[in-house]
């Protein structure tokens, strides 16, 4: 596992599940904070 990480593919990989886990912490957060808010 750690191999292909080393390689820039696995980079890329990296970066796209860091964007997407991102992306749907922020989703989550503004569901729940709008829920707060009603």
């Amino acid at each position: 596992m750690l191999k292909i990480l080393k390689t820039p593919e696995g980079k890329k990989f990296l970066i796209a599940v860091a964007c997407v886990f991102i992306v749907a912490v922020c989703v989550v957060s503004k569901a729940a904070f709008q829920g707060v808010e009603d």
